[in-house]
């Protein structure tokens, strides 16, 4: 996501801590738009909000440093820097990387002459890869959740790659089990911990 990967580049390059205001203003953001991303970057360990001293009245004001966790251990940064590199524009490495998500779910794919699943056959065949990924999914009616993305730090400053393989795995699951769901969308980071697969009744004339 741009606008977050602009903050996290604003918090390397400073001098000192920064407050949403100031931070705002660098990066043309609406200051609850700012809020968010830094409450994303604070739980993904890319980020760190302290508290500026004050000798007035008031509550004292919230600034943001970038932490050393920014600076990933090598099997992140190697992740990183072949996100970054999978593909030369955004989409062509959204569709490289969704296509290798769906390669993943071949390896899970039913044995040849097995029935198609009913939809809570395949959310349970969904929610137990996902679980074994450990990203903590739960349903949630037309949703799944996913609760804790093992491969955040990555995807906080790739969420075009990362995002994608994961839809990419969830859409393969749900194909080749011939169930009568399909992913339409992954709503990265609703809350800072938090992603969103959204789920609809496949039409009939699949």
């Amino acid at each position: 996501m741009p606008s977050r990967v602009l903050l996290l580049d604003l918090l390397r390059g400073a001098g000192g801590p920064l407050d949403v205001h100031e931070l705002g203003t660098a990066s043309g953001l609406h200051l609850t738009t700012v809020r968010f991303h830094l409450g994303v970057l604070c739980e993904a360990g890319f980020a760190r909000k302290d508290f500026a001293s004050t000798t007035g009245r008031g509550r004292p004001r919230a600034v943001y440093t970038a932490t050393h966790a920014a600076n990933p251990g090598p099997y992140a940064a190697l992740a990183a820097a072949l996100a970054g590199n999978l593909a030369p524009t955004p989409d062509e490495r959204r569709d490289r990387a969704e296509q290798a998500g769906r390669e993943m779910a071949a390896a899970h794919a039913p044995a040849p002459g097995t029935p198609p699943a009913t939809g809570p056959e395949a959310l349970d065949r969904v929610v137990a890869l996902f679980t074994e990924l450990g990203f903590e999914p739960d349903v949630d009616g037309p949703r799944v959740r996913l609760n804790a993305c093992p491969y955040r730090e990555v995807a906080v400053e790739h969420p075009d790659v990362v995002c994608a393989l994961h839809l990419g795995l969830l859409r393969g699951l749900l194909d080749d089990c011939g169930a009568p769901l399909r992913a339409t969308d992954l709503l990265a980071f609703v809350e800072p911990a938090l992603c969103v697969a959204v789920l609809e009744d496949r039409p009939d004339d699949r």
